[in-house]
């Protein structure tokens, strides 16, 4: 009995250690951002050239994003999945994909990637009952990492309807397919686990990548009841990521 309770109080501990250490690390990354974006802001009153103007509104839309990344990971630790239920409300993901191209136009311009969104008709109309900030983060994790490895070539986004086998209920399909390095068939059953480690090849491109992206992701889309995996035929030949969900 002591014993046991002699560890209890441990983990309680070491619990609260846990806590406080997001905390002061969410205060230490949120400051610098907090003052960049301060200072983008000031910038944009002053008189400067449309071409300058456009710079800086898209460092001051990174900074906000970069605020986004921050406290969606910093708590991914402490997230359960009943806590993605809060203010859930229709979203049309087609649009939140268009949404996303725009963000993201810089890099795939600095790499000369194509980018293209195919939706059918009802996939485009189709709407998901989510909670919109953490389905957005899940599907930016997802087309941005396709970017950040793929040196060449493109990104293809599909999306269509089909019918669950069994509960004949209607579910959004969407393939966010490129042609980067790929994914090799030891390496695609851990893509989608926090403590995933990156071939070499991936290490080269990204050295600051940890996978993590991916496993906040998969407990996203598995929260509102659907599914994630991804297929590659190896190294060298691209990566697809399937990911389906309950249409409203």
């Amino acid at each position: 009995y002591e014993v046991e309770k002699k560890a209890r109080i441990e983990l309680e501990e070491l619990d609260k250690a846990k806590d406080q250490f997001i905390l002061t690390t969410q205060h230490h990354l949120r400051t610098p951002l907090t003052i960049v974006k301060g200072f983008i802001e000031l910038s944009l009153d002053e008189k400067i050239t449309d071409r300058m103007r456009t710079y800086l509104q898209k460092a001051n839309e990174s900074t906000l994003r970069m605020t986004d990344l921050v406290n969606e990971f910093l708590n991914v630790s402490k997230q359960q999945n009943s806590s993605l239920n809060f203010n859930r409300e229709a979203v049309n993901v087609a649009t939140l994909l268009s949404e996303l191209k725009s963000e993201l136009v810089t890099e795939l311009e600095k790499k000369h990637l194509a980018f293209n969104i195919s939706f059918t008709p009802e996939a485009s109309a189709a709407q998901v009952f989510v909670e919109k900030k953490s389905t957005r983060m899940a599907f930016f994790n997802l087309v941005d990492n396709a970017i950040k490895y793929t040196l060449s070539g493109s990104i293809s986004i599909e999306g269509v309807i089909t019918l669950h086998p069994i509960e004949k209920t209607k579910r959004l399909r969407i393939k966010i397919i490129d042609t980067g390095i790929g994914v090799s068939d030891k390496d695609l059953p851990k893509l989608f686990s926090r403590f995933f480690e990156q071939g070499e090849e991936a290490q080269l491109i990204n050295t600051t990548g940890k996978g993590i992206g991916l496993a906040f992701s998969k407990n996203v889309i598995n929260a509102y009841e659907g599914n994630i995996s991804a297929e590659s035929e190896g190294p060298g030949k691209g990566t697809t990521f399937i990911i389906e969900l309950p249409v409203m």
